[in-house]
């Protein structure tokens, strides 16, 4: 099933809430992590952060797919135009840094010289050298594209509650499937 205007396929509100769910919960124990000293724990901590990472990579990669396929939904309220524009703008700006967010955390692992674990089932790499350039790059894309997210996220969500407590839209009713019942 493809979105409709009024309505959002299973698959693009399913997608949306996998990935809004595991990238705020992996910025937050990216936090968590900065805040630790280099311990046993905090490594083990790590490869947790790195094995849910590649899952939510994963599913990142399934939702631009899905966009691919699907198109962006047709906005269902009225909107002006720099409302259009910048929600256009977040949303690309989103897709792309849950892509990009575990590439560079990937960056980080092999440049260190440690391999990147698929799901608990494999894993991949180490590289056969070190790469200080690769590591160092990597972090600074995850360190800083982690503020640029977390800014993002806070823009979508007041542009969404925007949209449903001023504008009285149905945007965020849609998108949490909450279309079949009206407003009173």
């Amino acid at each position: 099933m493809r979105d409709k205007q009024q309505v959002l396929s299973p698959i693009t509100v399913g997608l949306h809430w996998m990935v809004a769910i595991g990238i705020v919960s992996m910025l937050a124990f990216g936090l968590y992590l900065d805040q630790l000293e280099l311990t046993p724990r905090k490594s083990e901590l790590i490869e947790i952060h790195k094995l849910f990472g590649f899952a939510v990579f994963l599913v990142a990669i399934a939702r631009i797919f899905w966009r691919y396929i699907n198109g962006f939904p047709i906005p269902i309220d009225a909107l002006q135009k720099w409302e259009q524009v910048l929600a256009r703008a977040t949303h690309w700006l989103l897709l792309l840094s849950t892509i990009l967010m575990p590439i560079s955390g990937i960056m980080i692992s092999l440049g260190l010289g440690y391999s990147v674990p698929v799901l608990g089932i494999t894993e991949f790499g180490p590289l056969p050298e070190r790469s200080k350039l690769l590591a160092d790059t990597g972090y600074f894309i995850h360190g800083n594209l982690a503020n640029v997210l977390i800014g993002l996220i806070v823009l979508h969500s007041a542009g969404a509650l925007k949209h449903h407590w001023i504008d009285k839209g149905q945007t965020l009713r849609r998108m949490l499937a909450l279309h079949q019942w009206q407003r009173p």
